[in-house]
């Protein structure tokens, strides 16, 4: 039997080696976690947050917890900035620390779409991707894609004129067309095109898979061990179908551009622009990998964003016919009818600026940042935002929804109020009318160092389609058979990173035949 002594020093030895191998133990946080709210033992708030739109349950719970509060889902820790102070303090002045991403692990594992820049691990690769967007996605850069910016718009406002029902689908093709345009050169099909078509598989069969982060194998990564059929032959059917999509998009188009530049013809686009720089006289190129990923990136990911803002731009006009009068009014009294805007005329267009911006703020297409990660700890006004550890490392997501609907920042936020703006117009609802607003494109485009790098590109795109639809097009509020005016129900629907309104009836008319001659008399004069 062992004496007093004895067991005193084995179980200081037995301590001492536990305190080794659990250091964390030994120090005490140098702050607490935020506030959020009680959840279960083992799923947290799992329960709590609805599987839509969850930016408003957030931002609900800001009113018990503050700009920065705490969520768990099983073993992950979400911290979910609710301030534009909060996410300008973090996510753009400490952006050294925070970003980072989350790994995602069934695409990484089962899709093989590991080299998308949105999901890249920050490092050299992920700032390489950035510098190759950056030079071919410039402000400076995109002024090279205006007249295809412009014969996409003028194609949308005859489409949509001509008949209402193709809204839908005359949006889809135009930011689709300018995207597959600037990326590799390609004129999209009016239907059935197959490059589209792959694209939208692409979104389709991540949808199925439900929130972005939720998947089992995303929150437990241990289970990414195991072959896809563990988890139903849907998702491995689906897991299979998107590896071929997605290698296809990798390869195909990115070669059909290279064959094009070797037969020694030119095709004027980012790609074909990047092999020309980075080509060797051996006919290497350098950062191929880079080049193909930052080109697919464009296609698989570019297009969501502006298509549901020219779609939120299309419900604000219905609901706002006072608005579209004045917008219109400021085109008319600025080009007399004699022609059509052009993106050289956006600095000359206030009201539609503002219009623009409005849409943007409204109803974000993003209204939740995607996840950082942390690279150290960190303390924020008093409170601990932890890296984690590990497989259970704490995510950090900005409340972009919440921010740009701060009534702080912008009284009346709900209301849609391009002359918040404006401070010279009548009809600003700021108190302090020399006190500008935040810029609503700084939380649209995201934040720092992951901000979107095709900004430039996307306001350009999206800009050119509002102020086209103003200067040809009336939206107007539907009537069904009985004369009663059809609203828009403004539910959004959430897609992979991305809210869309639901479907939702318009009747567009041209303005006038004049506006509607116009449209094809510039298109003729441009070859189109």
């Amino acid at each position: 039997m062992l004496d007093l002594q004895a067991f005193v020093a084995v179980a200081l030895a037995l301590g001492a080696t536990f305190l080794i191998a659990n250091p964390d133990i030994l120090r005490r946080p140098a702050a607490p976690l935020p506030p959020g709210p009680k959840g279960t033992l083992f799923f947290g708030n799992l329960f709590q947050i609805p599987p839509k739109r969850q930016y408003l349950q957030f931002a609900k719970w800001k009113e018990d917890y503050g700009d920065v509060m705490k969520v768990k889902l099983l073993r992950k820790t979400f911290i979910i900035l609710n301030s534009r102070q909060a996410v300008q303090a973090l996510f753009v002045k400490r952006s050294n620390i925070y970003s980072d991403r989350p790994a995602l692990v069934i695409f990484e594992k089962y899709s093989g779409w590991n080299w998308s820049l949105p999901g890249l691990h920050y490092g050299d690769e992920m700032m390489l991707h950035r510098r190759l967007l950056n030079s071919g996605l410039s402000t400076t850069a995109c002024k090279g894609y205006f007249n295809d910016m412009l014969t996409a718009a003028l194609k949308l406002a005859l489409k949509a004129g001509n008949n209402s029902e193709t809204w839908a689908e005359a949006t889809h093709l135009m930011v689709a067309g300018n995207i597959l345009k600037m990326t590799y050169g390609y004129d999209v099909q009016e239907k059935n095109d197959p490059w589209m078509d792959r694209a939208e598989k692409i979104l389709h069969l991540i949808q199925d898979l439900g929130p972005i982060g939720t998947h089992p194998a995303d929150v437990f990564p241990w289970l990414a061990n195991l072959p896809a059929r563990f988890f139903g032959q849907k998702f491995a059917n689906n897991m299979h179908q998107l590896r071929q999509i997605v290698t296809a998009v990798w390869t195909d188009p990115y070669n059909d551009v290279k064959q094009t530049l070797d037969s020694g013809k030119e095709r004027p686009c980012f790609t074909a622009d990047m092999i020309s720089q980075y080509c060797a006289e051996d006919g290497k190129v350098e950062h191929e990998h880079a080049i193909r990923a930052t080109a697919a990136t464009n296609y698989t990911v570019g297009v969501e964003t502006v298509e549901s803002s020219l779609n939120t731009f299309a419900i604000a006009m219905m609901l706002n016919p006072d608005v579209q009068k004045r917008a219109q009014a400021e085109i008319d009294d600025y080009f007399h009818g004699q022609r059509l805007p052009t993106l050289e005329d956006r600095g000359k267009l206030p009201y539609v600026e503002a219009v623009m911006w409005e849409v943007l703020r409204w109803q974000p297409a993003t209204p939740m940042a995607v996840a950082r990660m942390m690279a150290v700890d960190d303390v924020y006004n008093g409170f601990l935002i932890p890296k984690g550890k590990q497989d259970f490392r704490a995510a950090v997501m900005a409340n972009s929804w919440q921010c740009l609907h701060d009534p702080t920042d912008f009284p009346n936020p709900h209301a849609f109020i391009p002359d918040r703006f404006i401070p010279t117009s009548p009809f600003n609802p700021n108190i302090d009318k020399s006190i500008s607003p935040p810029d609503p494109r700084d939380f649209a485009f995201g934040y720092g160092r992951r901000a979107c790098v095709g900004r430039p590109f996307a306001e350009a795109t999206l800009w050119m389609g509002i102020a086209m639809l103003l200067a040809t097009v009336n939206f107007e509020v539907p009537k069904d058979e009985f004369g009663k005016d059809i609203f828009p129900n403004m539910e959004y629907e959430s897609g992979v990173a991305v809210q869309f309104p639901k479907p939702f009836k318009t009747n567009i008319k041209f303005r006038s035949k004049v506006d509607q001659d116009l449209i094809q008399e510039t298109l003729d004069s441009m070859g189109s």
